[in-house]
């Protein structure tokens, strides 16, 4: 028998298995639900816990050393009061020195912050430096990073339960068996940073001065979850 001849026999072999009544077994399939994603935000306005405050002491002279001079000075005597005070943080910030050539004359200027939860006894040395010539640059309220870090597993829990909600309303809507959770995304957080509002001075003397008048507000703290869930059939 010739090559094309057995050629032949093979293929009519093959066509002969193809149809034999063997029964085929269908492969088994997990049945699968739909695909749900939604976002669940949950908040709170939480009263502001913290007051911050900026001063600056500003001089100006002939000479650059008079102005470094005077500026050292009046800012170590700030110093003094404010480390007398145990329940405030003091800092010092932002130095500058330069030549006014219109006027012929040095100026500088240096900064100083003060940070506490004892809203009086800041607003107290405010007062006392803006008496002893401290201009105030800023005085706020905001919310501490403490305050809201404590708040913040509360709400991914209250943002949880609503979502779970959510999807339980979802379910019983297309006559679902349940759901299943398949991801959680919590959405990064944004720094909360001070909310400086106006302060009020009273008009004050060398022997007695009038502590600025501020007010505490809220800040709003929120988390955001993105929860994917899947949908029982």
């Amino acid at each position: 028998m010739g090559l094309a001849s057995r050629l032949m026999v093979l293929a009519a072999g093959l066509i002969g298995l193809g149809a034999s009544p063997v029964s085929a077994q269908p492969m088994p399939v997990v049945p699968t639900g739909a695909k749900v994603t939604l976002q669940q935000t949950a908040g709170r306005d939480l009263d502001q816990d913290r007051i911050s405050a900026q001063l600056r002491v500003e001089n100006e002279a002939v000479s650059p050393a008079e102005v470094q001079d005077a500026i050292n000075r009046g800012m170590a005597r700030a110093l003094e009061k404010a480390r007398a005070v145990a329940s405030v943080d003091a800092e010092t910030a932002g130095y500058s020195l330069y030549r006014d050539t219109e006027r012929g004359v040095w100026r500088g200027s240096q900064e100083l912050v003060l940070d506490s939860a004892d809203a009086p006894a800041v607003l107290d040395l405010v007062g006392a430096l803006q008496a002893e010539g401290f201009v105030s640059s800023q005085i706020g309220y905001y919310l501490s990073r403490e305050a809201r870090e404590r708040v913040t597993d509360e709400l991914i829990v209250e943002a949880l339960a609503g979502a779970n909600g959510r999807l339980e309303v979802m379910s019983g809507a297309v006559d679902s068996k349940g759901f299943a959770i398949e991801a959680i995304d919590l959405s990064p957080q944004a720094e909360i940073y001070p909310r400086m509002r106006a302060a009020r001075a009273e008009a004050m003397t060398a022997d007695a001065y009038a502590p600025p008048v501020a007010e505490a507000g809220t800040t709003r703290v929120e988390v955001s979850l993105t929860v994917t869930a899947r949908l029982f059939p």
